[in-house]
């Protein structure tokens, strides 16, 4: 798997004072928000929703621990599944990134999954599913 980077969340996140008093944890969405923008930029993608297909949770992360984003493409692009389009088409179908990740805390898995994010098209080119 490749890297997209290493992030943290603070003590004063403004996700953490109800998730849990007295023992806040990092809420799933807050780390999922993290991953999608990381693993765009890796891939040299504008930050826009994804599509989310699997994960499970695995473990906690507590403010301030480190969590490593881990990827792995499974598919870069739409375009290769229709060659034999036009031009035209070939470089509209360039949307899609299918992609696992894991997110790694010290010494633990905390999360993996697989998400879609799209490429070249823009929000406004279809239907879109609910941002991550």
């Amino acid at each position: 798997m490749n890297s997209a980077g290493v992030f943290t969340i603070e003590a004063g996140h403004p996700a953490l004072p109800g998730h849990f008093p007295g023992r806040p944890i990092v809420p799933g969405v807050v780390l999922l928000d993290h991953a999608v923008l990381r693993i765009a930029a890796a891939l040299g993608l504008p930050p826009q929703p994804a599509r989310l297909a699997s994960v499970k949770f695995l473990a906690t992360v507590v403010p301030n621990e480190p969590v490593t984003v881990l990827y792995a493409s499974v598919s870069q692009d739409r375009a290769d599944d229709q060659a034999d389009n036009g031009a035209e088409d070939k470089a509209n179908a360039r949307a899609d990134h299918t992609v696992r990740f894991e997110l790694e805390g010290p010494g633990r898995t905390v999360a993996s999954g697989m998400l879609t994010l799209p490429g070249l098209a823009g929000p406004t080119d279809g239907p879109t599913d609910a941002a991550v």
